[in-house]
């Protein structure tokens, strides 16, 4: 009887143990109740590509036909999709964390990049930290942060194959679970689009092979179509004729009625066009590559059984211009080339060959990758699910913005800069945007002065150079050397590129290239500047297409998309003060948001002839 009894307690003792270990295991994992139920075979796998620098509006995806047929025709295309700060590093912790850059203070690809302050504050709270923490193989390939140095493995991946510092395809270091990795020059062992496609195809295989049941989520951050744009050996003739690039805002220079760099920036000269012609070769070339490896991991899907239950997504950290408004290359321009980005879903309940319109930015891609998990998101992620998007039978699959109720955004925030601050006499801080309106005069007074009207040759300017290696590979015009030239005057430093249009070393050039384009000589192109620092609001909904920026100088801009997608026309002198005001008092509410209930504004009421409302109050899903 004694033996019964005991034995009867222990039973009662162990049910307990196991209620208390679910609810921690529950609390803990934060699980959404349909996945609580049972983890194994559930969850799906999710695979995110990422490329760097790629454009759409320039025609970069329509090269690019394997990934097209997998992702398109297999998959939903997000019609609408933009990065808040076209800038790589800005955007790539916009991707990890599900925040705005005024969220997580990563302004430039310098400033705050990959910091100490982003490892301390930051870092620990980025989808893969989650995703690990509920059991999911997490593993990263390729780049990460423009600054990251190698030396620690971030949190939250068990698998780490990282590049240390910016994108190359040959000649870099690789962080490798915490080892440092140096490659070299060879093709077969080096060129960085086929190594991390081949490790993460590895990887994958290997994790299903010993946790079957396990679900996984990689990250594949291709260099491509990143300079220095070394194509692999077989591709390095492809695309001769090349005109893509070449849209209505090609050369459109100078425009007298935008910020300023755009007024210092005149028609691009014969050289300057040879060398964008050159420019979207290469990065074509190099996107073929980046074709190879999604089908390789479609194709590894297939092999595993594994791809009715995987999510794979591809996007960009921005788009990208070449020649656009006379800017002979770059990027960080709130216009729609340098925001506008690929953007493809496929997988479980996902629309074969849908196109979306709704607005998806690189802020949702976190809190959806832990929706797909089963997660709940942070209240403080700016972003938002795009799930509820997705699928033949959802509610809200269509641009069915009239419909009561729940609506998904159609306004959202682009930024580059920081809130920059002065003092008063009262030692109160104001910040310097409160005179929001144009100082028009101040600034075409400043690009009249001698210093910026020959940027390359000016007193008191300080050069560096950096060599870059190119290969050989039969490239007629190559890069052979970058020069970053800061002219350090009072106001407004600028940033210069100066380009040698001679080959690496003893490359040889192909005798059927003219022989002139071997005598052109190094050239000077305004890249950007440190008053190109913005705040604009791009609004997207049944009754309108816009966008409306405020530069640090108090200088304004409005486009109407609908009426003039190349944003050839500034025309802010059509709109009168009161929609001015409103416009301003909508863009400071998103420029100070904080998480997804203040960052998901719906705007209604619109009519620029006569008034513009805010609701205040606003619906969210």
């Amino acid at each position: 009887m004694a033996t019964q009894g005991l034995a009867a307690r222990l039973l009662v003792l162990l049910a307990v143990l196991a209620v208390a270990h679910a609810s921690v295991f529950q609390s803990n994992q934060k699980l959404k109740p349909r996945f609580q139920r049972d983890r194994r075979n559930i969850r799906p796998n999710i695979i995110l590509i990422l490329t760097d620098d790629q454009d759409i509006e320039l025609g970069s995806m329509q090269v690019m036909n394997k990934t097209r047929r997998i992702m398109e025709q297999g998959g939903t295309h997000f019609s609408n999709a933009f990065v808040t700060t076209p800038m790589c590093c800005p955007s790539r912790s916009s991707m990890l964390t599900g925040k705005y850059a005024h969220n997580h203070n990563t302004y430039t690809n310098n400033e705050n990049c990959s910091s100490p302050s982003w490892q301390a504050q930051h870092e620990p709270r980025t989808f893969g930290v989650y995703l690990n923490s509920t059991g999911y193989r997490t593993a990263f390939f390729g780049k990460y942060l423009n600054e990251y140095n190698g030396t620690y493995i971030p949190p939250g991946w068990r698998e780490w194959v990282a590049m240390v510092k910016n994108s190359r395809f040959y000649n870099y270091t690789l962080c490798r679970n915490g080892v440092r990795e140096k490659h070299g020059f060879e093709y077969s062992k080096d060129y960085l689009t086929d190594l991390i496609t081949n490790d993460s195809i590895s990887y994958f295989r290997m994790s299903k092979k010993i946790y079957p049941h396990r679900p996984i989520m990689m990250v594949i951050s291709h260099a491509a179509p990143h300079g220095p744009e070394d194509s692999a050996p077989q591709y390095t003739t492809a695309f001769p004729n090349a005109s893509q690039h070449i849209t209505p805002s090609y050369n459109y220079a100078p425009n007298p009625d935008k910020h300023w760099i755009m007024r210092y920036t005149g028609p691009m000269k014969p050289i300057h066009m040879e060398f964008t012609n050159m420019l979207q070769r290469k990065r074509l070339q190099t996107l073929l590559s980046v074709d190879d490896s999604v089908e390789k991991i479609y194709n590894m899907l297939v092999d595993t059984g594994e791809l009715d239950n995987t999510y794979v997504i591809y996007t960009a950290d921005h788009g990208y211009h070449i020649g656009q408004f006379g800017l002979v290359k770059g990027k960080s321009m709130p216009y729609e080339f340098d925001i506008r980005v690929p953007f493809y879903i496929r997988g479980p309940n996902v629309e074969a060959g849908g196109i979306n319109p709704h607005i998806v930015l690189n802020i949702d891609l976190a809190p959806t990758i832990l929706d797909i998990a089963g997660m709940d998101v942070p209240p403080d992620m700016d972003g938002k699910s795009i799930l509820k998007l997705l699928g033949t039978d959802r509610m809200m699959n269509r641009f069915q913005l009239n419909k009561k109720g729940k609506v998904w955004r159609d306004s959202f925030l682009v930024e580059r800069g920081k809130l920059l601050h002065k003092v008063l006499n009262d030692g109160k801080d104001i910040a310097q945007e409160e005179n929001y309106l144009p100082k028009y005069q101040r600034v075409k007074d400043l690009c009249q002065r001698a210093e910026y009207q020959t940027p390359c040759e000016q007193i008191g300017q300080v050069q560096q150079q950096t060599h870059r290696r190119i290969l050989p590979l039969l490239v007629f015009l190559t890069i052979s050397d970058i020069k970053i030239i800061h002219c350090r005057q009072d106001y407004n430093p600028l940033l210069h590129i100066t380009t040698s249009p001679l080959a690496h070393g003893s490359a040889r050039l192909s005798s059927r290239q003219p022989q002139s384009t071997l005598n052109m000589g190094p050239f000077c192109a305004c890249t950007s500047a440190n008053n190109n620092s913005y705040w604009c609001m791009r609004t997207i909904n049944e009754t309108h297409n816009f966008l409306f920026c405020e530069f640090a100088t108090g200088f304004l801009e409005y486009f109407d998309i609908n009426t003039d997608p190349y944003q050839l026309v500034n025309a802010v002198n059509t709109l009168d003060r009161y929609v001015l005001n409103q416009l301003h008092v909508q863009l400071m509410e998103l420029r100070g948001c904080k998480g997804h209930k203040q960052c998901n504004p719906r705007t209604r009421s619109l009519d620029m002839g006569e008034s513009l409302t805010h609701t205040h109050t606003h619906t969210h899903t």
